[in-house]
């Protein structure tokens, strides 16, 4: 008996110090064309203490009894605004009153206590205005009933630092990695970051503008814990028509005379904001902006996709294979032959239990307790929601 009352105690006061935590956090979520996973969302950060402000871009709303649902949580906000994801960020920064801000897509899941974890590295340390974590992805099959997971982003132990804007632009864009994106960050930074992006020709440059900001402001860092649960549910949001290769690729946005005075005013944004901070006099800060992005550009291998957009394809493809196979065989003759398929391409698909263990290929952090209780929980989330489809 005593033991069991130590425990309720003590989970009792976990739930308290976390929600403590949490109530820092506003969690922005644009979405589009994706009703039913804002339902998800609501449900998930139910009464967790997060702010949680989703800007639906669809044509249409969501539906009055929708809303009703939605609007009965006192930390959920949900705006229709059928605007671009530029647009909407802008105003959603306009919203935030909490310490600490971070972006989530409408399908994802971030782990509350990788958000805890992060939130208290920012606590502690004033010398870092942005912290994010591990990730896994996770892929659904056998008609959505079976959920699988693979390590994702390889940040461990990532930072990007620097005594000023200039060297930490250097430092990241040198090898950059899409850590910030996804980052718990001071509200000031958010704002000044995803707060103030604008639309580009070439549009991953709405990402890159956003992490040189916030590496303008100041020095990113990592966590150990699981923090990141990465969709693959639905293909990536393209309105207008069907997911196509960018228009206009990054190297023709860099070098084309068309785009000239597009890519000074992007680089004169970014100036303004070290100018703004006192780092810099305008035209150093402008050779800064440059160099950092040559070095992003050199960097690339090919002009035609995004490598993230090869990713997304890839992952899309791996997905509906493995949904294909579990359709045809036990489950028993399917992990023995994804296993020797998966692992011989280094694409091997996880259980929740190999990955609770730590037997995952290529994974290279442990999940903590609470991270193991979260998974579970996530992972019921998943399989229901899709059952109620």
């Amino acid at each position: 008996m005593i033991t069991l009352q130590k425990s309720l105690t003590d989970s009792k006061e976990l739930y308290l110090d976390q929600y403590k935590l949490l109530s820092k956090l506003t969690v922005v979520i644009p979405s589009y064309g994706r009703h039913p996973y804002l339902l998800r969302q609501a449900a998930y950060w139910r009464q967790s203490g997060v702010t949680v402000i989703a800007l639906d871009g669809s044509i249409k709303p969501l539906s009055i009894d929708q809303q009703k649902i939605i609007n009965a949580e006192k930390n959920f906000s949900y705006i229709h605004m059928p605007n671009g994801i530029c647009e909407r960020l802008n105003y959603a920064a306009k919203l935030i009153i909490t310490p600490y801000a971070v972006l989530l897509g409408d399908d994802d899941f971030l782990l509350k206590g990788g958000l805890c974890s992060a939130i208290t590295r920012l606590e502690l340390d004033s010398d870092y205005v942005a912290c994010t974590g591990q990730a896994v992805k996770f892929h659904l099959s056998n008609r959505n009933r079976f959920v699988s997971y693979e390590p994702a982003y390889s940040l461990w132990q990532y930072s990007v630092n620097g005594d000023d804007g200039v060297t930490r632009l250097i430092n990241a864009f040198s090898k950059y990695h899409a850590a910030s994106c996804y980052a718990v960050a001071r509200s000031e930074v958010w704002k000044s970051s995803w707060g103030n992006v604008q639309q580009w020709a070439h549009l991953p440059m709405i990402e890159l503008q956003q992490a040189a900001t916030t590496y303008i402001h100041g020095q990113l860092t990592t966590v150990d814990d699981l923090y990141w649960l990465r969709s693959t549910e639905r293909p990536p949001v393209v309105i207008g028509g069907v997911w196509a290769p960018e228009r206009v690729t990054l190297r023709a946005w860099w070098g084309s005379s068309e785009f000239h005075e597009e890519r000074l005013r992007y680089f004169d944004l970014l100036a303004q904001e070290m100018v703004r901070l006192g780092q810099s006099d305008h035209q150093r800060a402008m050779d800064a902006v440059q160099s950092a992005l040559a070095l992003f550009v050199a960097g690339q291998d090919t002009e035609h996709v995004a490598p993230d957009r090869w990713s997304e394809l890839n992952l899309r493809v791996k997905s509906l294979v493995a949904q294909w196979l579990r359709e045809r065989m036990t489950e028993v003759e399917y992990q023995k032959l994804w296993r020797r398929v998966g692992v011989r391409l280094g694409t091997a698909f996880s259980t929740l239990d190999e990955l609770i263990d730590g037997s995952v290929p290529g994974l290279l952090f442990k999940l903590s307790p609470q991270s193991r209780s979260e998974m579970r929980e996530i992972e019921k989330i998943i399989t229901r929601f899709h059952a109620n489809a």
